[in-house]
């Protein structure tokens, strides 16, 4: 399919959210991980994950930590969050 230069692709049934370093977000409610593992679900219920760097050459992945815990750095998928702050720029 030819799209004109100026037209954006929409992504149907996806969010693509692009998550910044310094951003703060949670888990979604309904999220598949939440839904079927207890020990994740404890892990990132007991705070927000920072975000820290987003994965080169993926717009769907980024590494955070969670806030309050021991600093461990994970890789997260955005469509399992909700953003709760921007980082101030």
């Amino acid at each position: 399919m030819l799209l004109p230069a100026n037209a954006s692709l929409i992504k149907i049934g996806c969010v693509n959210m692009d998550f910044k370093a310094g951003d703060l977000v949670k888990l979604k409610p309904d999220s598949w991980w939440y839904k079927r593992s207890a020990s994740f679900r404890k892990l990132v219920d007991s705070g927000l994950i920072m975000v820290t760097d987003g994965l080169p050459g993926s717009d769907k992945f980024f590494y955070g930590f969670v806030c309050g815990l021991d600093g461990e750095i994970h890789l997260w998928s955005n469509d399992q969050f909700d953003l709760v702050s921007r980082a101030s720029e």
